[in-house]
């Protein structure tokens, strides 16, 4: 005890005891299970069946985007190809038997018949395509022009099985349709002398009735 001094009398003062110490916690450490016997599969086991499923999932996946991707850049690049296909077909002009075919013969055989002055062409008509080459004899008027002995002609038949073209030839007849039939006013009854493909404009002179 500590004394402390007053005067002649000293006085006592009982000592403070020490702090006392809690003792130290330390957080308990959990204790891992016993390990079960047949618990199952391990989950090892099951994520690893997981990640092969979804590598090869992201595999394909990858495998067809990329062929969709590429077949839809050919059915762009086809597609561009097709419009611009349409486009030109579209923009075709298919060649005129009358106008690239006959009336160029008519200018070839009109040179040689020096007694015409003029030739129209007539056609196609009937289920033959047949085309008419009519020549006006030199001095004849509008209506005299295209009659009796002042005209001179000759029929093309362009639609033939054969695919060529053909002469009609009006001497001779094959009766065998009446009139008033298809067959009869396309001219039917009359035969076709097919052209040879050898054939010259003079040739074709001589069917020039």
């Amino acid at each position: 005890m500590a004394g402390k001094k007053t005067g002649n009398t000293t006085t006592k003062t009982a000592a403070k005891p020490a702090a006392q110490q809690k003792p130290e916690t330390k957080p308990a450490t959990p204790q891992r299970p016993a390990p079960m016997k047949d618990a199952g599969p391990k989950l090892t086991d099951i994520t690893s069946a997981y990640l092969k499923k979804k590598e090869l999932y992201d595999r394909q996946h990858e495998t067809l985007t990329k062929r969709i991707e590429s077949s839809r850049s050919n059915i762009e690049r086809i597609q561009a190809t097709m419009t611009k296909a349409e486009l030109q077909l579209s923009q075709l002009s298919a060649p005129s038997v009358k106008d690239d075919l006959v009336e160029p013969l008519a200018k070839e055989l009109l040179k040689l018949l020096p007694g015409c002055a003029g030739y129209e062409v007539i056609g196609p008509v009937g289920v033959q395509q047949a085309i008419t080459i009519s020549f006006a004899a030199k001095g004849a008027t509008d209506e005299q022009r295209l009659s009796g002995e002042n005209c001179r002609s000759v029929t093309f038949i362009t639609k033939t099985e054969s695919g060529g073209i053909g002469v009609r030839d009006y001497s001779k007849s094959l009766d065998q349709y009446k009139p008033g039939s298809i067959g009869y006013a396309s001219g039917l009854n009359h035969p076709v002398l097919p052209v040879p493909e050898d054939a010259t404009v003079k040739w074709l002179l001589d069917w020039v009735k």
